[in-house]
């Protein structure tokens, strides 16, 4: 693929971009040399970091299947990085063509190559935005088509364990499970469980791609999900989250499983009593 078809004149491509790096790690080919360079320093740090990227893209199709399955119409994706190989919308095509995602990151380079990216492609969108601010991400996707009475998946694969027990966290998603509709969805995943050292860092133009220092903890990802009905088989190590849903269009086979020490898990929100501020248009922060 040419570059010119997906990256806009304003990115620089000598300045490595986390997403990227990732993508390389996902087998994808949305990346420059220097991406490569920081995933292969990444690697050199952690070699079971390609295992886990790749382990936490395969949550991610099984997750939206089962949203798919659930007959679910609407997706957030925030955070959500390139979507490349293995990404929401390309799950959703194989899937049910009238879902509508909207993906949401916090990185303007990033929104900038997904909007190229997406161009072309009916249905989905991408943002710029956070989870911190939620009347504007309502407003956001309500402007790409979504009904704010209609229930919604919201995904955010990926939360950092240094963050997963900030105030700032657990408001913003007890927020969003008020908003939404009645019958929604959230998935979440805990994002890299493993060390890399400062120097395997690279630097966005919003914040340090970091690393936390301890393994994820299962019941702090529990938390999140606040009183809604977490599905089977409840909060599980990554590879062991629905292993052999079949909407995913394969089975995954699960490796060992502590070479990949994240968690990852969806609820469901009650058929009535939520989303009664989305509802009613009510701004909820």
């Amino acid at each position: 693929m040419l570059a010119s078809r997906w990256v806009p004149e304003s990115v620089d491509t000598t300045v490595p971009n986390h997403a990227r790096a990732f993508d390389f790690l996902y087998g994808g080919q949305y990346n420059f040399p220097v991406d490569r360079e920081v995933a292969r320093r990444w690697l050199a740090a952690e070699p079971n970091l390609r295992r886990w990227a790749q382990e936490s893209r395969a949550f991610l199709g099984r997750a939206v299947s089962s949203v798919a399955d659930a007959g679910i119409r609407q997706i957030i994706d925030l955070g959500s990085g390139l979507p490349t190989t293995g990404a929401t919308h390309e799950v959703v095509a194989s899937l049910a063509r009238d879902i509508r995602v909207c993906y949401v990151d916090y990185n303007p380079t990033v929104v900038a190559h997904a909007r190229e990216i997406l161009a072309r492609t009916r249905n989905v969108h991408a943002v710029l935005g956070g989870i911190g601010n939620l009347s504007r991400l309502l407003r956001l996707a309500a402007a790409v088509g979504f009904e704010s009475n209609l229930p919604v998946a919201v995904i955010v694969s990926g939360v950092s364990p240094l963050a997963v027990n900030a105030p700032k966290i657990v408001q913003a998603l007890e927020s969003v499970r008020r908003a939404v509709a009645p019958a929604s969805r959230l998935v979440l995943s805990h994002g890299l469980p493993i060390t890399l050292t400062s120097e395997s860092a690279v630097e966005t133009s919003t914040s340090p791609f970091y690393m936390p220092t301890e393994e994820c903890d299962q019941s702090s990802l529990e938390r999140l999900f606040g009183n809604w009905k977490l599905l089977d088989p409840g909060v599980h190590r990554i590879p062991l989250w629905q292993p052999t849903h079949q909407a995913a269009g394969l089975r995954h086979k699960c490796g060992e499983t502590s070479q990949v020490a994240a968690w990852a898990g969806a609820a469901e929100g009650s058929a009535t009593g939520a989303g009664t501020q989305a509802a009613a248009g009510i701004p909820t922060d």
